[in-house]
This record gives structure tokens, sequence and C-alpha cells, in this order.
């Protein structure tokens, strides 16, 4: 996967779908105050977990995650 400029939230459904689970734009937004929807520039991964994915796009921007009933929800530590 790699994107020039993405939201975070673009990205994060990206990676979901690649592993059949699916992502929550509402309640990623309410949980994170918006930050979901920042974007990135120049991301990039190949053959990599969706936990180490996820850390690598996350981190930089204090967010992390919760996946319940096959579902991804952003959210700030």
């Amino acid at each position: 996967m790699a994107a020039a400029k993405a939201s975070i939230q673009t990205l994060v459904q990206q990676m979901a779908e690649q592993i059949d689970l699916r992502y929550d734009w509402s309640g990623s937004a309410e949980q994170t105050d918006g930050r979901c929807r920042l974007f990135v520039y120049d991301f990039s991964v190949t053959n990599t977990p969706l936990e180490e994915a996820l850390e690598k796009l996350l981190a930089p921007h204090h967010l992390t995650y919760v996946i319940r009933n096959h579902t991804i929800t952003l959210m700030l530590p």
C-alpha cells in the first residue's frame, strides 16, 4: 500500500478492507476529535502485519485504535 497524499482514515479503511475488517468512520471521528481526517504524505507499507502498519501510520499523530466486532475504531491514547 502506498499513497502520496491521503487522510489517515482513508488509509486505515484500505488496510481494513485487505483483511476483511470494517472501519468505523463516525466513531473514529468522534473518538479522535477529528484527527483521523488529517492528511499524511508519502505513506507506504508492503507485506507488513496490520498492527505494524497501523503503528507506523498512527503513532506520529498520537492516535491508537481498537478492533471490536471486526471493526477498527481510531482513538486518542
